[in-house]
C-alpha cells in the first residue's frame, strides 16, 4: 500500500480529513510502522510502500488519540510495543517504571492493549477476528513485572461491520 492509498483509506475510516504531516508524526513517534522506500531508478524517483498492517496501526493510534477513550501520544508507543510483543510471546518482563510512565493501572494497561489490538483488527474486519486480552502479573526480578498474557481471538459473525 502506498502513502496515497494509506491516506485515502484512513480518511475513509475516520470520516474526516487527516494531514500527511500527521502520518509522518505517527511514524516518527513510533505509533505505526514506517514505509519501505526504494528507488525506481536513475531519474525515475522513489516509491514508498507500507506494510499490510500499517493501516490498522495508524487507525489504532488515531482512535486512541481522538476516539471516545483517549490516552497520551507517548502511551500509545508503549502500548503498541507491548501489544506486538505479546502477540509473538505470551510472557514478558517490563520495568515497573513503564507502568508509572504510562500513568495507568495494571487493569487499564490490559484494557488499552485490548483496545489497540481491536482497533487494528477493525480495519481488517473481513477477517472477523476480535481480541480479548487478559494479563496476569507476577513480580519478576528487582524492579520488573512479568506480564503473562492470554490473548484470545474470537471469530466475529459473517455480517459484522465495525462502521455500522
Amino acid at each position: 500500500m502506498d502513502s496515497k492509498e494509506l491516506h485515502s483509506s484512513l480518511v475513509e475510516l475516520i470520516g474526516q480529513s487527516i494531514g500527511h504531516s500527521t502520518l509522518r508524526k505517527y511514524v516518527e513517534k513510533e505509533l505505526a510502522p514506517p514505509s519501505e522506500v526504494k528507488s525506481l531508478g536513475r531519474g525515475e524517483g522513489r516509491e514508498s510502500k507500507y506494510p499490510e498492517e500499517a493501516l490498522g496501526q495508524f487507525y489504532a493510534a488515531w482512535m486512541l488519540l481522538n476516539g471516545p477513550i483517549r490516552t497520551r501520544l507517548d502511551n500509545i508507543k508503549i502500548i503498541r510495543i507491548i501489544a506486538l510483543k505479546l502477540l509473538e510471546i505470551d510472557k514478558m518482563d517490563i520495568k515497573l517504571s513503564v507502568l508509572e510512565e504510562l500513568e495507568c493501572s495494571r487493569k487499564d494497561l490490559a484494557y488499552l492493549i485490548d483496545l489497540w489490538l481491536n482497533y487494528c483488527e477493525d480495519v481488517n474486519y473481513r477477517d472477523y477476528v476480535k481480541y480479548r486480552v487478559d494479563i496476569d502479573y507476577e513480580h519478576g526480578s528487582l524492579g520488573t513485572l512479568t506480564l503473562k498474557s492470554s490473548i484470545t481471538r474470537k471469530v466475529r459473525p459473517a455480517n459484522y461491520n465495525p462502521r455500522l
